[in-house]
Formats: structure tokens, C-alpha cells, sequence
């Protein structure tokens, strides 16, 4: 797996420039927003869907099969997807947290321990249902077809979400019910609720390349 990280992390090396951007962005960003959990948000997400991208890489130029040829397992090939994007969110979390807590200082937005940080972490918990949502649809069907799938998904959420407003369904009392509970019990549990889906994820992605033809 080793060396498929090295392959991935030389990819997204030549897409330097895009991640300076990202950061430079991020710190545009927070100068001139007070909202520091979306800038931290909006950071990881696309620095885990641009490690995601790698599977195109992959595919391009017939370059699976020789992928397939070398001393690589299909298991191993599915579970470094997983791991590549998880890293890239770790440490691009870090870098966005950092940028938000330096930036705070210039312009009196410090990172509020009770309320920002918690949120931030939690976010960091959930970032792991984004290469959950997106891996095995891509390794199935391809990059392209992949990215389809993956909005009607975000589709079906939105309409989910409109469904729910205009029903009138009250999620600040759910969320009101779930701020009685201590905050370590709330974070375990959507841990371990991601951590289902997530493996339930690996699952299908193992399963899928180790019947894909190539």
C-alpha cells in the first residue's frame, strides 16, 4: 500500500497549485467571514474529493491493468483510496484550523473553545462519509459515471432536506434533545455511526475490484 500512497501523493503533487490556491483561499476566506466552520468545511471537503479524483488518474490511458500487474492486491488497491483521502482531510483539517486561529488573531475571530472547536471536530468525524459516498460508486462504474451517481445522491438529499421543511419537521429539537447528553457520548456515537458506514464502504469497494474485469 505504501507505494500506492507514494503514486497518489505524487498525482496530487502536480496539482500544487491548486491546493495553494485552496489555502490562500481559506485564508481570504476567513478575513472577511466570521463563519470559521465553513471555511474549515468547505477546505477538507475538497481536498478529500480532489484525492478521490486519483481514481481517474488511474483509469486514464488504460493504466489499470498495469496497475493490476504489479505486486498490488485489489484489497490493498480499495483500501488505499479510502486511506489517501482520510489523510489528505487530516491534514488539510489541520492547516484550515490553524489558518482560522492565526487569522482570528488579526481580526478578533478567535476559534471559541465551547462552540467553534467542538463543531470543527465533529466535522472531522464526519468527513469520513465522504469517501464512504464516493469510492465504491466510482469503482464500479467508472470516474465519470461515478460523479453522476454522486449527485443524484446529493440530489436525493436536498429533496430529503426540502421534504423536511416543508413538512414542518423540527430538527432544533432534536438537536436541543441531543445537547442534554454529554458532548463525549453525542461525538462517540456519530463516530461509531460513521465508522459503520464506512466499513460497510470498504466492504463493497473490496468486493467490487476484486470482480471488475479489466
Amino acid at each position: 500500500m505504501k507505494a500506492l500512497l507514494a503514486k497518489d501523493y505524487g498525482l496530487m503533487k502536480q496539482r500544487g497549485k491548486i491546493l495553494l490556491f485552496l489555502v490562500l483561499w481559506a485564508i481570504a476566506m476567513n478575513l472577511i467571514m466570521v463563519d470559521s466552520m465553513f471555511v474549515v468545511g468547505w477546505v477538507v471537503m475538497i481536498a478529500e474529493i480532489s484525492s478521490i479524483s486519483t481514481i481517474s488518474y488511474d483509469e486514464y490511458d488504460n493504466c489499470m491493468p498495469f496497475l493490476m500487474s504489479l505486486p498490488v492486491t485489489r484489497r490493498d488497491y480499495a483500501l488505499e483510496k479510502y486511506v489517501f483521502p482520510l489523510m489528505c482531510g487530516i491534514l488539510f483539517w489541520i492547516i484550515s484550523v490553524i489558518i482560522v486561529a492565526v487569522s482570528g488573531m488579526f481580526t478578533g475571530n478567535s476559534i471559541s473553545l465551547s462552540t467553534d472547536l467542538p463543531g470543527m471536530v465533529l466535522f472531522l468525524i464526519l468527513m469520513m462519509l465522504i469517501p464512504a459516498m464516493a469510492v465504491p460508486p466510482q469503482l464500479k462504474w467508472g470516474a465519470e459515471k461515478g460523479r453522476i451517481v454522486m449527485f443524484i445522491f446529493f440530489a436525493i438529499l436536498m429533496v430529503v432536506s426540502y421534504l423536511l421543511n416543508y413538512f414542518k419537521v423540527d430538527l432544533g429539537e432534536t438537536a436541543e434533545q441531543l445537547s442534554r447528553y454529554p458532548m463525549y457520548v453525542v461525538f462517540l456515537a456519530v463516530f461509531l455511526i460513521c465508522l459503520v458506514l464506512l466499513s460497510i464502504s470498504v466492504y463493497l469497494s473490496i468486493r467490487i475490484m476484486e470482480k471488475k474485469e479489466f
